[in-house]
């Protein structure tokens, strides 16, 4: 497969899944806002941001996505540098081609029989 297929297939699958998750917290924010407003309503009182429109606006477009974003890349990088799931891939593919030895010589050793 080509280096360029290979990226187009793995931005494909990333945003696909991207999509699966925005769409998801989308929908629960919807049915819990509510809950969530209440939440940041609270944190704003708790931090002394009532009144302070500047500051409630730093904090909502700046303070709370950088986290977010943060959080996100934190689970994307582990999620990708673990290696033991490509170990397990390599040690499957290495099993694959001891099967496929193991009938060759079976059929080799049938025929000369």
């Amino acid at each position: 497969m080509p280096p360029w297929a290979i990226w187009t297939l793995q931005t494909g699958i990333w945003l696909t899944i991207m999509s699966f998750v925005k769409l998801s917290v989308s929908v629960g924010v919807y049915f819990g806002q509510d809950e969530v407003y209440s939440c940041l309503a609270s944190t704003f009182r708790m931090l002394g941001l009532c009144g302070h429109h500047r500051a409630q606006l730093l904090a909502s477009v700046v303070v709370i996505p950088v986290v977010g974003d943060a959080f996100q890349f934190a689970v994307q990088d582990t999620f990708l540098k673990n290696k033991p799931a490509a170990a397990t891939v390599a040690d499957a593919k290495e099993h694959s081609l001891e099967c496929l030895r193991q009938q060759e010589s079976d059929v080799h050793s049938d025929s000369s029989d």
